[in-house]
């Protein structure tokens, strides 16, 4: 394929990318391939202009690339504006594919964590399990969730354990539901230790696992049952 062929193809994916950006809000499922797909044309475009010194504008090559670079721009700015937006940040936090570097044991003797403020990371957080809540769950009632999570971070970790009974650490994940169980070792945190569970209404919790003030975010137990009381 032309170097002309591929920019052409290059302005044509940035046209249909670029139409429906509006109204991407209503559609973050596939909001995420777009970005991906931004990235990988970005790649190209930094491909293709490596030989534009070497064209002519004979055939209006020039001004080809430069419509294609401006429709990127145009998509580029769409999804910044997304970012900003509770529910995006969520659908960009996936799970790695690979089992996670091991990161260290929450257990060392000091404990000076406590006395900080708690801070969230995604990078393992999981809407799928117990129940799929990108499906469930309002946009409102996740918007709602993060909220909570932002007045959080005003507490330290002594405070967050003094709020409730119900927030605690756990020894291990033995405890919880096989399905639970199952799915920790196929999202590759079985060797993780530190985990811990925050509640946030009458049922439902938190859970993920503490790297010094650092909490994980795993999932979101709305209807408690990555474990069960028995009652």
């Amino acid at each position: 394929m032309s170097h002309k062929d591929r920019i052409r193809k290059l302005v044509a994916k940035l046209e249909r990318l670029a139409g429906p950006a509006a109204g991407i809000r209503a559609e973050l499922a596939c909001a995420v391939a777009d970005v991906e797909r931004i990235d990988a044309m970005r790649i190209e475009c930094g491909e293709l202009d490596r030989f534009l010194d070497e064209a002519t504008d004979g055939d209006g090559l020039g001004d080809l690339v430069t419509h294609g670079l401006s429709q990127l721009s145009e998509l580029e700015r769409a999804t910044e504006q997304l970012a900003s937006e509770p529910l995006w940040a969520i659908k960009l936090f996936k799970q790695p594919p690979e089992r996670a570097e091991v990161l260290p044991s929450s257990s060392a003797p000091d404990d000076s964590w406590r006395q900080q403020r708690i801070v969230w990371r995604l990078g393992n957080f999981d809407l799928t399990h117990p129940k799929n809540w990108l499906e469930l769950e309002s946009p409102d009632a996740i918007t709602d969730l993060l909220k909570r999570l932002g007045d959080l971070e005003l507490n330290t970790w002594s405070e967050i354990d003094s709020m409730s009974k119900h927030n605690h650490a756990w020894d291990g994940w033995a405890k919880w539901e096989k399905g639970s169980q199952d799915k920790i070792k196929k999202m590759n945190l079985d060797d993780q230790n530190g985990w811990y569970q925050i509640q946030m209404d009458r049922m439902g919790r938190l859970i993920g696992f503490r790297v010094g003030h650092v909490f994980n975010l795993v999932w979101w137990d709305r209807d408690h049952e990555v474990y069960k009381t028995g009652r």
